[in-house]
């Protein structure tokens, strides 16, 4: 893989984490009945997860106009990675292939690479 399309996939991945934090961070606040010092500290923390989102976001949205420019075959690849994943769930069958589901933030870094 280019190091842009890694590029591009590990932004990816940070937004989602940092919206997957905030959520489960929420859920925490609606559910968890926290005191008041624990529900101050977990919505600041979702804040700044929001915020890292945010950031993340405007990041890879700058490096996809620059890469769609300068590189599109890093663009074209990263799609096609994620197309290629999605491929495999629709090509497997009922009760065959099927695989226990990954822990949150469990990645295979080397199919990046």
């Amino acid at each position: 893989m280019l190091p842009e399309t890694i590029q591009l996939e590990t932004l990816r991945q940070k937004i989602e984490d940092s919206e997957y934090e905030a959520g489960d961070r929420s859920d925490y606040l609606s559910y968890g009945k926290p005191n008041p010092a624990q529900a101050k500290q977990a919505q600041e923390l979702i804040e700044k997860l929001k915020e890292d989102s945010k950031a993340a976001r405007a990041e890879l949205n700058q490096l996809l106009g620059s890469l769609r420019a300068q590189q599109p075959q890093a663009v074209e690849e990263w799609v096609n990675y994620h197309a290629g994943l999605l491929q495999k769930i629709i090509d497997e069958k009922n009760g065959s292939g099927h695989h226990a589901p990954k822990k949150r933030g469990e990645r295979n870094p080397a199919k990046l690479g």
